[in-house]
């Protein structure tokens, strides 16, 4: 899964620049990224390290989360939407800190790739 999670990671983010249409982007991420992370996320959450950074964001996304039943347009799909902006958060940092853990070069190589993406784009 990893695996899968490392190519989903690499394509969504060098896809800034190679992918004109931001509805595909979407959909590489969520088919890419999103699902593998929905499908371990027992697994993932049992074996994250919980330090300061992770529990401030799932505050975070918890507070997001339950800040629409405050709001004046509550609403099914107000509730959905918050509750997806809430996964894509999650699983973007889940599936970082899983592919960090198994490819340890995996941040030094994105960036060199993105960098020689911008650069191929700027000429």
């Amino acid at each position: 899964m990893s695996y899968v999670l490392a190519v989903g990671l690499s394509l969504f983010l060098t896809g800034f620049f190679w992918q004109e249409s931001s509805t595909r982007l979407q959909t590489l991420y969520y088919l890419l990224v999103v699902a593998p992370v929905v499908i371990t996320l027992p697994y993932q959450i049992r074996i994250y390290p919980y330090n300061r950074i992770f529990i401030l964001a799932i505050l975070f996304i918890f507070y997001s989360g339950i800040s629409v039943f405050w709001s004046e347009d509550i609403s099914g799909e107000a509730i959905f939407h918050q509750f997806k902006k809430g996964l894509l958060l999650l699983s973007l940092f889940l599936s970082i800190y899983t592919v960090n853990k198994k490819f340890p070069a995996f941040e030094e190589t994105i960036l060199k790739a993105m960098l020689l993406c911008g650069s191929l784009l700027a000429v």
